[in-house]
């Protein structure tokens, strides 16, 4: 419910913004800043999510001068970065991801698996996927792989973990590595069964559907394939 969510973060920034007129760089003020820009990245309007993460990004780099790689200052270097991607603009996607690597891997030295991480390492990677740069798309799957696997070790069908599983089952099919995807597909398709019991029809597990016969297609399973899109289609 995008459009109500847009109005009580303009409500809220309103109320914030008379509330810390004497800190206007205050870290609440900035996070919903982030937040309102983050709905409107959802709501595909990337020219005004850009200007929100932007507006953020100024306001944590003062409020957190004294903490560069803080959390919030890395997560907002990250969305920023996820803007340029959904806008096409890979460079400058890479570059900002890489930034907020470089802090989050700071920020949680004593936690190296920490999920936050492993989401930027996974986000880099699919830019590398997106360039075409497959050899590092893959080596930043598999690294984010093997944190979230010891990050869920209680939780295996965790979401990310599924969704990671799919990222690099999607590289091995741009490599030509079909029954490899096809095997990561599958896995991931379990994952996201258990994960989504009750959401039969949620829409990552109707795109990982959609992948695993898209990889029976270019196998020449054809039936198998028909079958599998016509089971996403019907979901």
């Amino acid at each position: 419910r995008l459009a109500e969510a847009e109005e009580g973060f303009r409500r809220a920034l309103q109320m914030e913004e008379a509330a810390y007129a004497d800190h206007p760089n205050h870290p609440s003020l900035a996070a919903t800043v982030g937040n309102l820009a983050g709905v409107h990245r959802d709501q595909g309007r990337l020219a005004e999510a850009e200007e929100g993460f932007r507006r953020a990004l100024q306001m944590e780099e003062a409020a957190y001068a004294d903490h560069p790689n803080h959390p919030s200052l890395a997560a907002t270097v990250g969305n920023l970065a996820g803007v340029h991607l959904d806008q096409g603009r890979l460079a400058e996607a890479d570059e900002g991801f890489r930034r907020a690597l470089q802090m989050e891997e700071a920020a949680y030295a004593d936690q190296p698996n920490h999920p936050d991480l492993a989401a930027t390492v996974g986000n880099l990677a699919g830019v590398h996927r997106d360039q075409g740069r497959l050899a590092e798309a893959e080596e930043g799957f598999r690294r984010a792989l093997q944190m979230e696997e010891a990050a869920y070790a209680d939780h295996p069908n965790h979401p990310s973990l599924a969704a990671t599983v799919g990222n690099l089952a999607g590289v091995h099919l741009d490599q030509g590595r079909l029954a490899e995807a096809d095997e990561g597909f599958r896995r991931a398709l379990q994952m996201e069964e258990a994960a989504y019991a009750d959401q039969p029809n949620h829409p990552d597990l109707a795109a990982t559907v959609g992948n695993l016969a898209g990889v029976h297609r270019d196998q020449g399973r054809l039936a198998e394939a028909e079958e599998g899109f016509r089971r996403a289609l019907q979901m």
